[in-house]
């Protein structure tokens, strides 16, 4: 009877191992038949921001290569890859946590910034007063068109430290930061270059939509 019981003790111990084992080699699906069962989505990879840049770089490079869609869209989320990326040198070094949110046809550019950088002009003195040394800025503005197939950024509001900037303040400051532009550029707006095959652009939503060259023109937008 001793040996029988020693047996079956060893027989046990040999299936709790090969299941064990069947659960270890195949955990991958029985997570996903479980997932299955409770009527769960499967886990997406996240992709890095280098894989989304790409993808917006193929949009963007088939308006110019022909035969182009009417129109493609940029999520925020792939304006922002591009913004790490393909736009990096053009971000300012003393310019930190750089993103870009969208919002109804607005465009929100946030970031943090050394208040010591900010441009001086006159009458900012008691504004800048307020502020700490590294100050959360936001540049609220709307993409509007340009003749010549042209668009420009208006600005709408400027916040530091969520205090927004006087108008007039806002004015000059872009002024002195933005290179000189056309004749018909607002002084309160920022050019915009467009890339190539691209005529126009607006935002809807949650994307900003770009027209090719012979698509209808954007919505014009109201100031």
């Amino acid at each position: 009877m001793l040996l029988l019981g020693c047996f079956r003790n060893v027989v046990l111990l040999i299936l709790l191992v090969a299941v064990g084992a069947g659960i270890y080699l195949y955990r991958d699906r029985i997570a996903e038949e479980w997932r299955r069962f409770r009527g769960e989505e499967p886990p997406t990879a996240v992709a890095s921001p280098e894989e989304v840049a790409a993808v917006a770089e193929r949009k963007v490079a088939s308006l110019a290569d022909g035969p182009p869609p009417a129109r493609v869209a940029l999520s925020e989320a792939e304006l922002q890859a591009l913004l790490k990326t393909r736009f990096k040198g053009m971000v300012p070094r003393y310019l930190d946590s750089a993103r870009v949110e969208l919002d109804g046809d607005r465009i929100h550019l946030k970031g943090r910034i050394p208040t010591d950088k900010l441009p001086r002009v006159p009458g900012v003195g008691e504004v800048m007063g307020l502020l700490p040394d590294t100050t959360d800025i936001t540049v609220t503005g709307q993409v509007i068109p340009l003749e010549g197939e042209r668009a420009a950024l208006a600005v709408d509001q400027v916040t530091a430290a969520k205090i927004p900037l006087p108008r007039r303040l806002v004015t000059e400051m872009l002024r002195r930061v933005k290179r000189s532009g056309a004749a018909d550029l607002p002084p309160d707006a920022l050019p915009l270059p467009l890339p190539r095959g691209v005529s126009g652009a607006y935002v809807r939503g949650d994307s900003l939509i770009l027209l090719a060259r012979g698509s209808a023109p954007a919505p014009t937008r109201a100031r």
